[in-house]
């Protein structure tokens, strides 16, 4: 397959879309094809969109596969030659495009309606919104949460349940499902559009994060920037859920590193000192019934740093 490289766009004051939808394969072709069908098929025409879909260094015939989506004007595919994670591919799709808003959208979903056009309106009525989501379906077509809360210490020594008595606000239901636009604290990164500009400005996603976290530390972010972070439940997605991540010992301890580095960064050393022993006697109790918890949670006391993230165990094709 001969696709031809297009140099970063020059980023001006009138973006030329009015939304950039931007997706990351990593040797899940099939997911990543009919996500963007489903966009296609479910997006008025109305709105002014393309498609970005950065290639994360897939074997060779999953990346070929992505040839059939050659048939779309609006779609764009581009490789990176590593694989940058969740933050770093993202990021370096941004360079082939410019838009008023963004849509990072995992390539494992289907938008079930328009929801690109019923987020934009949303944002374009409601300018103090940096951040919003569809309603999200895993895929037995059940509601699940579409956002977060914050991890804080009190959470992870109680539970949400406790800390809710005091702030339902903050820690609004995650069982219920929502018929009206609900502002949350965090969002799940399953699909997360984002106005542009307050995103460009606070520099984007944080690239130091390979797999997890990028989203709490994006909504950490934006929140302290005064914006607002909504659900909006009239935009529906169908997520299938972890199909170019499979978990296994080497992912969860890509999870920890991004973890401590997430918390390190917005809750301060010392926090982070008591999480990590927290989370330590937590893998140490359960290492009775499998010795891989015993290593992970001696990866956990030792190991979790980010300079042994797999990103830095790739060869570059």
């Amino acid at each position: 397959m001969a696709l031809s490289f297009v140099g970063a766009v020059e980023m001006d004051l009138n973006p030329p879309h009015e939304v950039s939808i931007l997706m990351i394969n990593f040797n899940s072709s099939r997911y990543t094809i009919d996500c963007v069908r489903s966009l296609i098929r479910n997006t008025r025409d109305s709105i002014d969109y393309n498609i970005i879909v950065v290639d994360n260094n897939s074997d060779p015939p999953e990346y070929r596969a992505l040839s059939t989506l050659g048939e779309y004007k609006n779609v764009l595919i581009v490789r990176s030659r590593v694989n940058l994670g969740f933050s770093g591919g993202h990021t370096f799709g941004l360079q082939f495009t410019n838009a008023k808003y963004y849509f990072f959208l995992n390539n494992d979903c289907i938008v079930l309606n328009d929801c690109v056009g019923i987020l934009y309106e949303f944002c374009e009525s409601t300018q103090t919104v940096a951040m919003c989501a569809p309603q999200l379906y895993n895929d037995a077509m059940e509601h699940h949460s579409t956002f977060q809360y914050p991890p804080t210490l009190m959470s992870k020594f109680f539970g949400y349940s406790f800390v809710r008595l005091f702030n339902k606000a903050l820690y609004p239901s995650m069982k219920n499902e929502y018929e009206s636009p609900l502002k949350v604290s965090m969002l799940s990164g399953t699909a997360m559009f984002v106005r542009a500009a307050v995103f460009n400005r606070i520099g984007g996603f944080d690239t130091n994060y390979f797999l997890y976290n990028e989203e709490e530390d994006l909504s950490l972010r934006l929140g302290h920037e005064g914006y607002g972070i909504y659900l909006v439940p009239a935009a529906r997605v169908q997520h299938f859920g972890r199909k170019s991540t499979i978990m296994n010992t080497e992912i969860a301890k890509e999870f920890y590193i991004s973890y401590f580095y997430f918390y390190r960064k917005h809750y301060g050393c010392l926090k982070t000192l008591v999480l990590k022993g927290l989370v330590f006697l937590k893998l140490l109790k359960k290492s009775f019934k499998s010795g891989e918890n015993l290593r992970l949670a001696g990866f956990v006391l030792f190991r979790a740093k980010p300079w042994n993230s797999m990103r830095h165990r790739q060869v570059i094709r």
